[in-house]
């Protein structure tokens, strides 16, 4: 029995100095991680985007219900351009099924003022006398 006692207890001391030296490795040594890992490299991406093109089609269709603003507005054209482009001069005349031409990017619009109302001039006629000749007898 005593042969059995010497082995239990170099097994337990065995276990012993082994924990203390897992623990040892465990300890704290006054350092922080930082000065213990390696730098992490860092490194930006920057995404370039292509750039987008919009293509404008030359022509439009009018549907029932489209307003020539509106139109306008949809192509990023003004209403006076886009009239002025079709020689349209009166917008809220235009039908379902018309086309119209578009502006295209760059392209020159012309612009035309409407001419100004002509009323017709009021003149006042006046009596004016006339001399009268009679014949000698």
């Amino acid at each position: 029995m005593t042969a059995m006692r010497y082995y239990e207890r170099a097994a337990g001391l065995f276990v012993v100095i082994t924990c203390a030296a897992v623990f040892a490795g465990c300890a704290d040594t006054g350092r922080s991680a930082n000065d213990t890992l390696p730098p992490i490299l860092t490194t930006t991406s920057t995404t370039t985007l292509p750039e987008t093109t919009t293509t404008i089609p030359k022509t439009y269709v009018i549907q029932s219900g489209d307003s020539l603003s509106e139109i306008a507005k949809l192509f990023g054209v003004s209403a006076a351009a886009l009239a002025a482009f079709n020689n349209i001069t009166d917008p809220d005349k235009i039908e379902a099924g018309q086309v119209i031409s578009l502006p295209q990017p760059g392209a020159t619009v012309p612009t035309t003022t409407p001419p100004a109302p002509t009323t017709p001039k009021a003149t006042i006629a006046t009596a004016v006398p006339t001399a009268t000749t009679t014949a000698a007898p």
